[in-house]
C-alpha cells in the first residue's frame, strides 16, 4: 500500500511536467519525456525508499527536456530580426 501511496504521490508533478513538455518542446523531447516519466513511474513501484529521489530526478529530467525543446516560435510571415 505504501508503494501505491507513493506512485499517487508522483503523479501531480511528473502530470505537470509533461503537460508542460507536450505543449512547449519537439516531438522527439515530448516521446523522449513520456519514457522518462514511464520508466519512473515503473521503477518507484518496483522500490521503497528511492521514492524522494526518483521524484527530483523526474523534476530534473523534464525540466532538462523542456529546456532543450522549447524555443520561441515565430510565425512564418514575421522577418526574421535584423541587427541594427
Amino acid at each position: 500500500m505504501d508503494e501505491l501511496n507513493a506512485v499517487i504521490a508522483n503523479i501531480p508533478i511528473a502530470g505537470a511536467l509533461l503537460v508542460a513538455l507536450m505543449t512547449f518542446a519537439r516531438p522527439v523531447l515530448r516521446l523522449l519525456a513520456v519514457g522518462v516519466f514511464a520508466v519512473g513511474a515503473v521503477i518507484a513501484t518496483q522500490s521503497e525508499g528511492a521514492d524522494r529521489l526518483l521524484t527530483l530526478l523526474n523534476l530534473v529530467a523534464g525540466v532538462t527536456l523542456w529546456r532543450l525543446g522549447a524555443r520561441p516560435r515565430r510565425s512564418s510571415h514575421q522577418p526574421h530580426p535584423t541587427r541594427s
